[in-house]
């Protein structure tokens, strides 16, 4: 017997329905000589300092660095249920063998191990590598079932990430939390061995634009006028300096500066010696210029369109992807950091082109691409460049019936779209530079670096065959066609123009800009060696970046406004504050991720990276510990806050820090008001209220985290300093009763109108379920929720609600209000 082991339920039972095993239990599936189970997830985690060493337990400069010898693991608290019954599978003597189904990456593959470690199991193991959710994907890759053994490097490579985060954030987080102590403060100052150089990004670009001083410029520009088969033409052109080699060789960005006047005076000089003078062409140049269509998508890119197109966060993308390939089987593996395929999927293209032309929009293209031969360049197939899975691409299963939202369609598209353009053709365009030398009028003195004759060059495009950019168009584009004059004719400058503009900041960076920019952290620093390696150096990897992303945003580091991310003021606080370069450098963790591709990939060892990255964390703490504590000032900017009352713990001012409301103790009292509960924000005078009374009138506005529903409570402080819900004078509602559709049978007699009505429960327990309205609520460790929680039911209801404890009467209460 088999046992199968899956990332999550859904793909257990997808599984199930493709390898036969049809019998379901609680907590497994049976059937055609296997047994499929899953985890929840990230289920076993690394143990805290404190089960290490109980010295480790208090936050001291002078116990760091910890590094544990071994490491350890554990069950996490919320799924100790079903992990009993995953280890008793494990250890059931009829398993012959464990088949290790999780997510197909390094992700995946540390889920698999750290549970196969912690159950003790000795089992010989198998993997099964899955691109695609499609019932065929399913049955090829399980008749292509590799030994567990092969994907040994993988493995190593994610317990390395694994426990160089442990070790980087961990350490870092308390030496320079302790630091700030040293100096007076109290705030936590959360570092991490990724989250902290992204943060850095943003932070030293919102510098660049704080800082940036906009410098006027000026430019010239000239109407000139010439003859085309006998007829006037005429054409806009703009004066530059510089030589053509040199001009042929600047970027972009250089060759707008050789257009620009840092003097308007030079400006009007060459302006008016411009005017009306007779020059020459001396460039006249066609050409015709190819543009390939861009790659296949990867994660990466992918959530960069989503982004561009339509303002979706990266994790937002993440997650819709995440449903084509799981729920819908539409597009293949989203976690991936290839954006080619590899030969032996050439031939699966002509299905999926099939399945695409059934789709109204889709029609046109793929009718033109089967037109002709199929391409099969290097541009598309390249094995060298595809790792652990290839791009993303349509799996040949049609959508049409599979009721989509309007954001998976959304992604769906950009995922077609991009396939179809990749065997598209090429787009071409006739492409026109034009230079004209005008003689400057002898009268007029020009600027003494302006030298004679005056230059002014033009640029046209025209685009001759869309290809690719009918099917995936990039932007807008607008023709700008030059008449069709030779070198040598001649061309008058009728009218001169002086433009005026300012040099602009760096833009600010969107999800887009910042994912690219954490893509690339620290390729420059690779050789050419490891080039298959640089794609996957980095701030983090394609899976992780969106959750980077969100811990940021969730810590307060930064903050959405429209489509950029602009740092906040406890962010660039925290950046400041950091003495080591190396926290806040994205160079560093971009070699860090290169080594870790190549130990995926047999190329490096788990021994000799953790031997570095323990060296290196050695070094870290001693440098923080070294160096000047910043002053409170530095990371506390709102001590100066106005002060809201007394601490009923301590007797010290309260004020505002960041979104709680805390005393000027510090985090040595454990007094606390968020400014924010359930939703709903409290003001100055509710927490004044609080502090004067400790308890408030009925509020209204609360919000349900979990159901979105609204409820109105009072407040009030416990004895720990920590607000509770306080429902005494909120007005119970007892539903009414249902009228009576059909007579009253006679052994049923009404009740007397003196009965009393039924009281609100004390507690959540026997109540029936509000989202599948079949089940009875249960208590739990944590939360109460539904009994038919096996047969799929997901409602839960924690004991603590945003960090304040929930009595079972307030539950009751609460719970109610959600079936309305």
């Amino acid at each position: 017997m088999k046992l199968v082991i899956s990332e999550k339920p859904s793909v257990a039972r997808d599984l199930s329905r493709v390898l036969g095993a049809t019998k379901r239990t609680r907590t497994y599936f049976e059937g055609n000589g296997l047994r499929i189970t899953w985890c929840f997830g990230h289920m076993c985690e690394l143990e805290q300092p404190a089960h290490y060493r109980p010295e480790w337990k208090r936050w001291n400069l002078a116990q760091l660095p910890m590094i544990p010898e071994p490491f350890q693991i554990k069950v996490k608290a919320d799924v100790t249920e079903h992990w009993k019954a995953l280890s008793q599978l494990l250890q059931d003597q009829s398993t012959s063998a464990v088949v290790n189904a999780c997510d197909a990456g390094r992700e995946g593959e540390l889920i698999f191990q750290y549970v196969y470690q912690l159950a003790k199991c000795s089992l010989p193991t198998e993997r099964l590598w899955i691109s695609s959710m499609t019932p065929a994907a399913i049955q090829n890759a399980w008749q292509n079932i590799q030994p567990g053994a092969k994907y040994k490097p993988l493995a190593d490579a994610a317990r390395c990430r694994s426990e160089a985060d442990w070790l980087v954030g961990l350490n870092a987080t308390r030496a320079m939390t302790c630091l700030v102590r040293n100096a007076g403060g109290d705030q936590l100052l959360s570092i991490g061995r990724v989250q902290t150089p992204t943060l850095a990004l943003i932070v030293n670009r919102d510098h660049e634009i704080a800082n940036f001083v906009p410098q006027p410029f000026w430019r010239v520009e000239a109407l000139f006028e010439g003859q085309v088969e006998q007829e006037t033409a005429t054409w806009k052109g703009r004066w530059f300096r510089g030589a053509n080699k040199a001009e042929k060789k600047s970027k972009d960005s250089e060759i707008s500066k050789a257009e620009r006047f840092e003097h308007k005076s030079d400006a009007e000089a060459v302006k008016a010696a411009a005017h009306g003078q007779q020059g020459k062409i001396t460039t006249a140049t066609r050409k015709r210029k190819v543009e390939k269509a861009p790659l296949l998508y990867d994660l990466n890119s992918l959530q960069q369109r989503g982004n561009q197109r339509f303002g979706f966060s990266a994790q937002k993308t993440l997650d819709i992807a995440q449903a084509l390939y799981e729920r819908h089987k539409v597009i293949t593996y989203p976690r991936t950091d290839a954006r080619y395929l590899t030969p032996d999927q050439k031939s699966t293209i002509p299905n999926i082109l099939t399945t695409l032309k059934a789709i109204g929009p889709y029609t046109d293209f793929v009718t033109a691409i089967e037109a002709k031969p199929l391409r099969t360049g290097k541009r598309i197939f390249n094995a060298a460049e595809v790792g652990d899975h290839h791009a993303i691409i349509p799996t040949g299963r049609s959508p049409m019936n599979l009721n989509l939202n309007i954001d998976e369609k959304r992604i769906f598209d950009l995922v077609a779209r991009r396939f179809m353009a990749a065997f598209s053709e090429d787009a071409l365009f006739d492409v026109t530079s034009l230079v004209v030398s005008v003689t400057p009028n002898p009268d007029l003195e020009l600027p003494k670096d302006i030298k004679s004759p005056l230059r002014f060059r033009s640029k046209g495009k025209i685009r001759i065959q869309s290809g690719w950019q009918a099917v995936d168009p990039p932007s807008k584009h607008n023709d700008s066609e030059l008449p069709n004059v030779q070198k040598g004719d001649s061309a008058t400058a009728k009218e001169t123009t002086l433009h005026e503009g300012k040099t602009r900041p760096p833009p600010s960076y969107t999800e887009a800009s910042l994912l690219g920019s954490m893509e690339r952290a620290g390729k420059e620093l690779e050789s050419e060696e490891l080039k298959r390696a640089m794609r996957n150096a980095g701030l983090g990897t394609p899976a992780t970046r969106s959750g980077i992303i969100e811990t940021l945003l969730k810590r307060g580091y930064i903050e959405r406004k429209k489509k950029n991310l602009l740092s906040t003021i406890r962010g660039q606080n925290l950046i400041n504050a950091v003495p080591v370069e190396e926290l806040k450098n994205a160079e560093l963790t971009g070699k860090w991720e290169a080594r870790l591709s190549s130990i995926a990939e047999g190329k490096d060892n788990r021994t000799s990276f953790m031997d570095a990255v323990k060296n290196n964390l050695t070094q870290l703490i001693s440098s923080i510990c070294a160096s000047t504590p910043p002053t409170p000032e530095r990371i506390m900017t709102e001590s100066e806050s106005p002060v809201m009352g007394d601490c009923p713990l301590c007797g010290t001012a309260v004020r505002l820090r960041g979104k709680a409301f805390n005393c000027d103790t510090g985090r040595s009292c454990e007094f606390v008001i968020f400014q924010t509960i359930s939703g709903r924000k409290i003001s100055n005078t509710t927490v004044k209220q609080l502090l004067t009374k400790g308890h408030t009138k009925v509020l209204k506005g609360f919000k349900s985290r979990r159901t979105n529903k609204k409820f109105e409570a009072a407040l009030k402080l416990n004895p720990k300093g920590r607000v509770e819900f306080d429902f005494t004078d909120v007005s119970w509602e007892t539903p009414e009763p249902k009228k009576q559709t059909k007579p009253r049978s006679k052994k049923q007699p009404a009740p007397p109108p003196s009965a009393m009505p039924n009281l609100p429960p004390t507690s959540p327990v026997g109540m029936k379920c509000p989202t599948c309205q079949q089940g009875s609520l249960i208590k739990g460790r944590t939360a109460w929720g539904c009994n038919r929680w096996r047969e799929g039911c997901k409602f839960v209801f924690s004991f603590v609600n945003e960090n304040q404890q929930i009595s079972p009467q307030e539950a009751v209460h609460l719970i109610n209000k959600l079936r309305k």
